[in-house]
């Protein structure tokens, strides 16, 4: 049975304690990709030019943020600009 809203929190993990398992699985990725720079590499230099780009597309989405696409659907209410006089 879930606990009634506004109570206190009993016994698990903290807000914010990493997962130990995901960790441990980045650090392991991360050894296997250092270990291995120079067959990427050479690997990567194989490639057709168009195969390049979708590659380095594929993996900037591990080392970028994607960005969330927004709508907005308010009104945009322009303020008209002072008229400046020269003498």
């Amino acid at each position: 049975m879930a606990r009634p809203k506004g109570e206190e929190k009993l016994g698990g993990r903290q807000k914010g304690t990493p997962n130990k398992t995901t960790t441990d699985v980045r650090e392991r990725f991360q050894f296997l990709v250092e270990g291995n720079l120079e067959q990427l590499q050479s690997d990567f230099n194989e490639l057709k030019p168009v195969e390049r780009v979708k590659y380095t597309l594929e993996m900037a989405k591990f080392c970028l943020p994607t960005l969330k696409s927004v709508d907005y659907k308010g009104e945009i209410q322009v303020s008209k600009r002072p008229k400046i006089e020269f003498d």
